[in-house]
């Protein structure tokens, strides 16, 4: 019943992801699933907050 849980949460997850265009871009390195991938956009969070790839 947790894992249950825990799938479909994981499943929602990635779905929000999956509207967010740099989601794409993370997924497209080699070895990144959709889980991790999300993931990382998580604690990235909002690009554009970044004004330089030094930042």
């Amino acid at each position: 019943m947790i894992r249950n849980d825990a799938d479909e949460t994981l499943r929602k997850i990635i779905q929000i992801a999956e509207t967010i265009n740099e989601y794409y871009l993370i997924l497209s390195i080699d070895g990144i699933d959709p889980n991790l991938a999300s993931r990382i956009l998580a604690e990235i969070g909002d690009i554009k907050r970044f004004e330089t790839r030094e930042a």
